[in-house]
């Protein structure tokens, strides 16, 4: 089977592109033929497959031009929801494509950001195309209800496959040599937070419970990544008076080695379609806690790690401490966190889409 695996571009530092980069390997193990589409450079990852990057900047345009890469391919995943609606397009364009399009969504905000009664509109546009795939995959109930409240998507359109989480690669990358600077850092307890420094990461909430945890003992808050919020963040920093124990890393290309001797991941997010960053954190053993709020990370931390109710930065504070100094629960986490890793294994999950594949293509 000749798969086409499409996605915006394959940037190291994107979740996605990883996930696509997995997804082409487990893919070729299986015995079929994947390739890669990319809107724009960067190719950093899934070099050794062949990569074809689209020159043209509008959606129909790239559709036009997709539907020609698939004349060849017997099935094609798009990744997120711009170019899943690429890939309808594609359908609309080319009606006797053979090949079978499948779409797929990672977040769980569509409602929150087209919940407006002007944006109806484009709602029901955007219904219009997602339905013309012939799958909409979700990864996560959340993905999944967003996507019903945000769009009306069928209930028979969609279907739920997990992200895989290559463990191995994680844990390769986490053994490479932090760098001299870096070292300090863990002269006290570390608390790690790696996203984009965007409002739905909540980092704001972050600080403000770090502060609170500040009062009852000495830790560092590494913040690796940066964003629109990266200023503001500083600046409440210092309104917080926790400047000194509060570190601005900037994107890391690599940040597994500092996540690995970390003692807590601490997740504020808004909201996450599934949060990959969670299961590379369950991947290093690395104890997390998150904000009950909308979303798969909610699905995956349930039963397993420490879910606070939004907004209340005390409580947050007093399970950050419980996961930083007592070890019974720490271990605990920890072997909650590996036992859910099993269905999220790199092969179990192309074998997912390999059955969908075929039951679409028959």
């Amino acid at each position: 089977m000749r798969v086409a695996l499409y996605v915006n571009h394959l940037s190291f530092v994107s979740s996605t592109a990883r996930i696509a980069k997995v997804l082409a390997q487990e893919f070729k193990a299986l015995g079929h033929e994947p390739f890669l589409v990319v809107n724009r450079p960067p190719v950093e990852l899934a070099t050794e497959f062949p990569v074809f990057v689209l020159k043209r900047k509008s959606e129909p345009l790239r559709a036009y031009e997709l539907g020609k890469l698939l004349r060849n391919a017997d099935a094609c995943l798009a990744f997120m929801r711009p170019q899943s609606v690429i890939a309808a397009q594609t359908r609309l364009l080319y009606p006797s494509l053979k090949t079978a399009l499948v779409g797929s969504v990672h977040n769980a905000d569509n409602y929150l950001k087209y919940n407006k009664t002007y944006q109806l509109p484009f709602r029901l546009l955007t219904k219009f195309l997602l339905e013309r795939l012939d799958r909409l995959v979700v990864i996560s109930e959340g993905v999944k209800e967003d996507l019903r409240e945000a769009f009306f998507i069928k209930e028979e359109k969609l279907t739920y496959v997990p992200n895989p989480v290559e463990t191995e690669w994680v844990r390769s990358l986490a053994d490479e040599p932090l760098p001299e600077k870096d070292e300090e850092l863990f002269k006290r307890p570390v608390v790690i937070n790696v996203a984009r420094h965007e409002r739905q990461k909540g980092l704001s909430y972050l600080l403000k419970a770090f502060a609170r945890a500040l009062k009852e003992a000495e830790l560092n808050l590494v913040l690796v990544g940066e964003g629109r919020e990266t200023p503001y963040l500083k600046r409440l920093a210092e309104e917080l008076k926790i400047k000194p124990f509060v570190h601005f890393l900037g994107w890391r290309k690599n940040p597994f080695p500092l996540m690995k001797r970390a003692r807590v991941f601490a997740l504020t997010s808004l909201w996450e379609g599934l949060g990959m960053v969670l299961l590379e954190s369950f991947t290093l053993g690395l104890p997390t806690l998150a904000y009950e709020t909308r979303g798969g990370h909610v699905e995956l931390l349930r039963g397993v790690a420490p879910l606070i109710p939004f907004p209340d930065e005390e409580a947050y504070a007093r399970e950050l401490l419980g996961l930083v100094f007592d070890e019974g629960k720490r271990a605990r986490v920890i072997e909650a966190q590996y036992g859910k890793l099993k269905a999220f294994e790199p092969e179990r999950v192309a074998r997912a889409y390999e059955e969908l594949f075929k039951a679409l293509t028959r």
